[in-house]
């Protein structure tokens, strides 16, 4: 009997009753619920400021150190945005239903509401996690791939992308066509029919898993040859540790999503879905801004050595003696005193064939402020070197030597 063919009165008596027959001997509390909504909502604000901080070091670094931006910038952002309306749909439901409430605490009428956040929740879900492993992806090509080479590794970041576009896509249209009307997702007031959603729900979980472990494991086999330092390989270290946090969160929701699929109490356990897919896409981002996040911590050493450095130039000392006929005579020589000129012949080391450059002839300009010359002891600037310098970028060892710079995980072990 659908709900149209029921009396005014039985729909009045179904809307403000439970929305699960409570256990025996159970009370429904539709008032004050027994509900953990204070750690759900700590939980959803830590990832919240995780990956705002996360997705703000990576605009910043580049549009003011890289100063040029990738598909993969475009593509990270726009998922972010998609990331705060499922934030928004989390705060929604701790203030309308609540996280962990059992279902027979929850009125009929009300429980629409958190149907529809879990509709949302799963479409927004595929979006962010479609745009943010697309540029995962799409950085990885650029990291480890030189510019306009298509080795195994470039075909097969395209062809994890693209099965990533035609999966998330798929889960979308299947999230939206899973009942007819749509409305009868979250209103089950109407007249409508649906297909088992939690079956598809743990196929496309198991697949997800799938792909997350595959793009987890795909760079390893080239992170594991790059010649770099140990410190380097903290840091690469700590990006495949946060990939597999990521894994381990996908897990984690494949097993809720079982459980799920066989409970009838559907707003308790759907939570820890919904937490788990949250942790699973913090941690995602995480991954796709920490490559970046390492540009910003070098900067800001070398901003503090910069600083460190103006410092010190403030500081410089500068002594003054007076001569024999009382006048003040500055350490500082003066430009008139001309030294003579010398060739230096400079040479540009590097791993691979040393690059000779042409002779420099600098010229050394010294001066006096003052009678006399300064002794050995006079402290101060003595001399000033103006050294210019040209490096044909276009020959064949330069564009050897840039490739293995770019690329150091290219060169061969010996």
């Amino acid at each position: 009997m659908s709900f149209s063919d029921l009396s005014a009165s039985e729909q009045d008596a179904l809307l403000n009753g439970p929305a699960l027959a409570p256990p025996n001997g159970v009370q429904p509390n539709f008032e004050n619920p027994s509900n953990l909504n204070a750690g759900a909502f700590a939980v959803v604000s830590i990832c919240l400021a995780l990956t705002t901080a996360c997705i703000a070091l990576r605009i910043w670094a580049r549009v003011l150190i890289v100063k040029k931006i990738e598909v993969e910038d475009f593509l990270a952002f726009a998922g972010y945005g998609v990331y705060i309306g499922i934030i928004y749909t989390l705060y929604r439901l701790t203030l309308k239903i609540g996280f962990y409430v059992h279902q027979w605490d929850v009125q009929f009428k009300d429980l629409s509401e958190h149907l529809y956040v879990i509709h949302l929740c799963t479409s927004f879900y595929s979006v962010v996690m479609m745009t943010w492993k697309m540029a995962i992806l799409l950085e990885w090509v650029h990291v480890f791939v030189p510019k306009g080479t298509r080795n195994p590794f470039f075909w097969s970041c395209h062809f994890l992308l693209m099965i990533n576009v035609l999966f998330y896509s798929s889960t979308i249209i299947v999230a939206n066509l899973l009942c007819h009307p749509l409305e009868y997702v979250w209103n089950k007031t109407l007249d409508g029919t649906c297909l088992d959603g939690r079956v598809v729900d743990v196929v496309t979980t198991a697949i997800n898993l799938g792909l997350d472990s595959m793009i987890l494991l795909l760079p390893q086999p080239i992170i594991w040859k790059i010649h770099v330092s140990k410190k380097k390989r903290l840091g690469i270290s700590a990006i495949f540790t946060i990939g597999t946090l990521a894994v381990i969160s996908s897990a984690f929701r494949l097993s809720t999503a079982m459980q799920y699929s066989h409970t009838n109490d559907a707003t308790y356990l759907s939570s820890t879905v919904i937490l788990w897919s949250l942790a699973e896409m913090t941690c995602v981002a995480l991954v796709l801004c920490a490559p970046v996040s390492m540009k910003v911590w070098k900067e800001s050493k070398q901003l503090s050595n910069l600083g460190r450095t103006l410092r010190s130039w403030t500081n410089l000392p500068t002594t003054r003696s007076k001569t024999s006929s009382g006048q003040k005579t500055s350490s500082w020589q003066s430009s008139n005193h001309k030294q003579p000129q010398s060739t230096i012949r400079y040479q540009y080391t590097i791993e691979a064939p040393a690059l000779p450059l042409a002779n420099l002839h600098s010229t050394h300009s010294t001066s006096t402020i003052g009678a006399g010359p300064s002794s050995e002891n006079v402290h101060g600037i003595l001399r000033t070197d103006e050294v210019t310098s040209r490096f044909d970028e276009n020959s064949e060892e330069a564009r050897a030597d840039m490739h293995m710079r770019i690329h150091p995980w290219m060169r061969q072990d010996t």
